[in-house]
């Protein structure tokens, strides 16, 4: 909706042709020419500049009256100013008020929409099609108003300038834009009132001869800049692939790096209402341990922002980075830094190794089979019996193992069957031996052709012991059965 609310009596404009208030004696066509060849090459059709002087130049607010407290909810108060606007310098010595309550009534007898939601405001000059004054703005009215320049409220997305719409003039809604407001519920809020900071701006850098190069190498603009984090310089640069080399192209500019100071950590966080020493700041990455977990971590400190502070004047530090290194896991097979539960299986397997198996290198060939087909001892098809003079490493080494699962006499592999420690786990006494005779409890010499003593300790030949006996005990008579009944049975809790 536009609203004509520039007063004669209280507004410049230059230049105006055709006014009878004004009284410019020169062509506006020409005053205008060269603004209009000095706006951004992209637009591509006649339009001047559009700027304000600062940012106090015709600001929006709610009207307030001569004190500080709103009035009225529902009307706007736009300041005096001076400003550019399509090429003509628009000057206003007084205030201008809108109440959209009254707008929007206008509106609705009207048919039309009411003004409501997310808004805009702006001004937009207005030129004449009568023949005698074609492409001059609109002179006063008869309520002794400028109908040329005029004030424009719409929806944000509605309020074009012709930098929004440079390849479509009739898009055009506005050319200065001034601010933006929430209207909502028959009120205007107030804490939505934001100004339009790009008001002030006059003309693009892309309209002077190498600007950008002038403007990346040497005056960088520090617009926008937070006082409380940490820069890098970004320059911007393309490979020529006939010179070989990089070469400067577009803006260079400022990245914040306050969160990529280091690659890992892309959420950093602030030691807040502390007041740390800087002495007490880490200078170099260190490893440490975490008593609670036993687990690895690298502790690894940021750069700090010079003298950043809260607001009661405390001296504010970025964290430092804590990474915990994964853990190895002995039973999981994970990979990771070694635990004490790790160290402790490896030091259970060396005290092995070393107590129990460190004998094996120092061992000797006691016996070679050129072929077994069984693991039981034997002198035909298995393996020899283990003098008691062997030492712990001694091996009996056997060409063709048949033993050894799925292989035939056209695959067997050579093995050796070495001596190792044993660890006796309970004892049962049998006897003793005197003047090299052994001497067994209940007669344990009883004939079955196998030595209890070479049985001793081996499950699979402590059966073969006992299936022994069994045999000869069934071969004897009763008589001798009878006589040997309790030697039997003690031979069959040998189980």
């Amino acid at each position: 909706m536009n609203f004509t609310t520039f007063l004669v009596s209280s507004t410049n404009i230059f230049p105006l042709a055709n006014s009878t208030a004004g009284g410019q004696l020169l062509s506006e066509w020409n005053l205008r020419s060269r603004e209009m060849v000095s706006t951004p090459s992209s637009i591509q059709f006649d339009a001047g500049h559009s700027f304000t002087h600062c940012n106090e130049d015709y600001k929006v607010a709610l009207d307030t009256g001569d004190t500080e407290t709103a009035i009225s909810r529902s009307t706007l108060k736009i300041f005096p100013g001076r400003a550019i606007v399509n090429g003509h310098f628009v000057e206003n010595l007084a205030p201008m008020y809108i109440d959209i309550l009254e707008a929007n009534a206008e509106l609705q007898n009207h048919n039309m929409a009411p003004l409501k939601g997310k808004l805009a405001i702006g001004i937009r000059a207005y030129y004449s099609t009568e023949a005698t004054m074609a492409g001059s703005m609109v002179a006063e009215n008869n309520n002794n108003k400028y109908s040329g320049i005029q004030l424009v409220i719409l929806p944000e997305n509605e309020l074009l300038t012709p930098m929004d719409v440079p390849e479509d003039e009739t898009a055009v809604t506005c050319h200065l834009k001034l601010a933006t407001f929430t209207f909502r519920n028959g009120s205007i809020v107030e804490s939505s009132i934001t100004q339009n900071p790009d008001k002030t701006k006059y003309i693009d850098g892309d309209r002077l001869f190498n600007i950008n190069e002038i403007l990346s190498d040497t005056y960088i603009s520090k617009a926008g800049i937070h006082p409380n984090r940490l820069y890098v310089f970004a320059g911007k640069s393309t490979y020529n692939s006939e010179s070989g080399k990089y070469e400067v192209s577009g803006k260079d500019t400022w990245c914040d790096a306050t969160g990529s100071l280091m690659v890992w950590d892309a959420h950093t966080d602030i030691n807040k209402n502390t007041t740390t020493d800087d002495t007490e700041l880490g200078d170099e990455a260190v490893f440490g341990i975490d008593i609670t977990d036993d687990s690895v971590y690298l502790d690894i400190p940021h750069k700090q922002v010079d003298g950043m502070k809260n607001a009661d004047g405390q001296l504010l530090y970025y964290k430092d980075k804590i990474l915990k290194l994964p853990k190895a896991d002995y039973v999981l097979n994970t990979p990771g830094t070694v635990t004490p539960e790790y160290t402790k299986n490896i030091k259970k397997i060396n005290d092995r190794l070393s107590l129990e198996l460190h004998n094996l290198v120092g061992g000797k060939q006691r016996a070679y089979r050129e072929s077994i087909s069984s693991q039981e001892i034997n002198e035909t098809d298995g393996l020899p019996k283990i003098n008691p003079l062997w030492d712990v490493g001694d091996y009996v080494l056997v060409g063709q193992d048949l033993t050894v699962e799925n292989s035939t006499t056209a695959n067997a592999p050579s093995t050796i069957y070495a001596v190792i420690p044993g660890l006796v786990t309970n004892l049962a006494y049998i006897g003793y031996i005197e003047d090299n005779e052994p001497h067994w409890e209940y007669g344990y010499d009883m004939p079955t052709g196998v030595k209890l003593y070479d049985a001793l300790g081996n499950a699979q030949k402590k059966a073969h012991y006992i299936e022994a006996a069994r045999t000869a005990f069934y071969k004897m008579t009763p008589e001798e059965q009878a006589l040997n009944r309790e030697l039997m049975d003690s031979i069959e809790k040998l189980k």
